[in-house]
């Protein structure tokens, strides 16, 4: 019995282990250009912080929302110009994230800006 509680706790160790490599930890700021429509253009940035949260700025200095996230889904709340609530799906590669939305988004400006391939910088 004793055995199988050690062989059973080293599984449980190496499934936590896997899923941890499996789901990589993004970190950091991350930037797109917005070139259309012209109500959207200018530059984003996505700061992806240590809590799980972030936020997201227009230009060099503007804060326009806030975001969690947990692993590599991304929630985006209502509010301001969004009415509902979002979640999409990060795609990290390389030094690239590309997101996807889970379910359809109705905030035209969010899905116009979370459309876009951003970059790392920071």
């Amino acid at each position: 019995m004793k055995r199988l509680t050690i062989v059973v706790s080293i599984v449980a160790a190496l499934a936590f282990s896997a899923a941890a490599l499996a789901s990589p930890t993004i970190s950091g700021k991350y930037r797109a250009t917005v070139t259309k429509p012209a109500s959207s253009a200018g530059t984003y940035t996505l700061d992806f912080k240590a809590n799980g949260k972030g936020t997201v700025t227009f230009g060099s200095h503007q804060l326009i929302a806030k975001f969690s996230f947990t692993g590599t889904t991304l929630t985006a709340p209502g509010g301001g110009g969004c009415k509902t609530a979002a979640t999409y799906k990060i795609k990290p590669a390389g030094n690239k994230l590309t997101f996807k939305a889970v379910k359809p988004d109705s905030c035209i400006g969010r899905k116009t800006v979370l459309a876009q391939t951003f970059t790392k910088v920071g």
